[in-house]
C-alpha cells in the first residue's frame, strides 16, 4: 500500500512483459506498515476478545509476555493475514526503503522506525480471481493486474478483506457483544487519496462475489442433483421403483389415447395371424416407429416432475416440491 504509483506501474509493466496475468500468478500480497498496527493484537490480548468467524487465529507472545504479532487464517488457506514487528530487522535485511517510504507517506517519523510493524494480506490466485470492485460509476468490474494500477482499487480490496477478518468482540450480556473498531477507514481513505492524488469521494468498493454468481450457484445446484441421483438411483431403490411405475403408466396412456400411434388394422391382422410366441415382438416392430415422437415428448415433459415428486415423497418434503413444480403425481 505504500509503494508509489510509479513503482506499481513498473511492476505491472514487468509482469505484462513476461506474460503474467492474474490467472497465471499463484500468490498475491497487499501490506501496510505502521508503528501503531501492533496495538491491535495488544488490545485483543489485554481485553480477551474473541474473533467472530471460522478461520483459525492466534497471537504470538514473546519474552516477558510481549505481543510480537498475530495471524488470522492458516498460511495454506485461500486468504490469510500475518501481522508482525519488522522495524528492528529492516536495516539488517537491507530493506530500509520500506521505513523510508512509510516516513515519506506521513505514517511514521524517523524515531518510529524501530517500532514499525507490518500487516500482510495473502491471497491465493484462485481466491483473488473471485474479487470484484465497483468503479466510480457503480459498475461491477473484475480485479485484474491493470485495475491494481488504480490506488483506490488497492485500498478497496484491502479494506474489504480486513473488515471481514478483523471482527473481534466481547460478550457484554445475553446475545449482546461489543465489537472493537480498529480502523478509521474514512481517515485512511482521505490520507491515501491525498497521497495518490485522487478524490476520496470516488467510493470504490470491493467484494468477494464472483461476476458469474448465478452461474456458480447453478453449477453447485447441478452437482448436488447429480450426487442425489447417483446415491438414490441404484437398482431397486425407491426412485427406480417410482420411475418404473410412472413410466409404465405414461406409455400405456399415450398408446391408448393417441390415435397417431395405433397400428393400422391390416397390419394388426397380419401380426395376429402369426403364432402367439412372436405376436408381442411383431406388434412392437409395427407400432413403435409411429409412436416414438408422441411418447418421447410426453416423457420429456413429465420426467422432471416425476423425479421431483418421487424424491420429495421419500424425504417428506412434498409441500416444498408442490410449490416448485406443476404437480404430476
Amino acid at each position: 500500500m505504500h509503494y508509489t504509483d510509479q513503482a506499481v506501474g513498473l511492476l505491472v509493466g514487468l509482469l505484462d512483459a513476461v506474460g503474467a496475468t492474474n490467472i497465471t500468478l499463484t500468490h498475491w500480497e497487499i501490506q501496510i506498515t505502521s508503528p501503531r498496527i501492533i496495538q491491535i493484537p495488544e488490545y485483543i490480548q489485554a481485553n480477551r476478545l474473541d474473533r467472530k468467524g471460522g478461520r483459525s487465529w492466534g497471537i504470538e507472545i514473546g519474552e516477558g509476555g510481549t505481543v510480537n504479532g498475530m495471524r488470522i487464517g492458516k498460511q495454506a488457506s485461500p486468504r490469510s493475514f500475518n501481522l508482525y514487528k519488522n522495524g528492528t530487522t529492516l536495516e539488517r535485511r537491507n530493506r530500509q526503503y520500506i521505513a523510508s517510504r512509510v516516513v515519506a507517506d506521513g505514517i511514521a517519523t524517523m524515531q518510529d522506525k524501530p517500532k514499525l510493524a507490518r500487516l500482510e494480506l495473502h491471497i491465493k490466485s484462485k481466491e483473488f480471481n473471485k474479487l470484484t470492485y465497483h468503479d466510480s460509476f457503480g459498475e461491477l468490474q473484475p480485479v485484474t493486474l491493470q485495475s491494481l494500477l488504480d490506488p483506490s482499487v488497492r485500498l478497496a480490496i484491502f479494506r474489504q478483506e480486513v473488515m471481514s477478518a478483523f471482527i473481534f468482540r466481547k460478550r457484554i450480556g445475553k446475545d449482546r457483544y461489543a465489537t472493537a473498531q480498529f480502523f478509521d477507514w474514512e481517515a485512511i481513505e482521505r490520507h491515501y487519496a491525498r497521497l495518490h492524488g485522487y478524490s476520496a469521494g470516488n467510493h470504490t468498493t470491493a467484494a468477494r462475489t464472483p461476476l458469474k454468481a448465478r452461474s456458480s450457484d447453478a453449477t453447485y445446484g447441478a452437482k448436488q442433483t447429480i450426487k442425489m441421483l447417483s446415491k438414490d438411483g441404484q437398482p431397486g431403490s425407491y426412485l427406480i421403483r417410482g420411475l418404473q411405475k410412472h413410466i409404465e403408466r405414461i406409455v400405456r396412456e399415450t398408446i391408448l389415447a393417441n390415435a397417431s400411434i395405433r397400428c393400422p388394422t391390416e397390419r394388426l391382422s397380419q401380426a395376429g395371424s402369426k403364432s402367439t410366441t412372436n405376436l408381442n415382438g411383431d406388434l412392437e416392430a409395427i407400432c413403435y416407429p409411429e409412436g416414438l415422437t408422441e411418447l418421447s415428448e410426453e416423457l420429456s415433459i413429465s420426467l422432471p416432475d416425476i423425479i421431483a415428486h418421487t424424491i420429495a415423497a421419500n424425504y417428506g418434503i412434498s409441500e416444498y416440491v408442490a410449490k416448485k413444480y406443476r404437480g404430476v403425481v
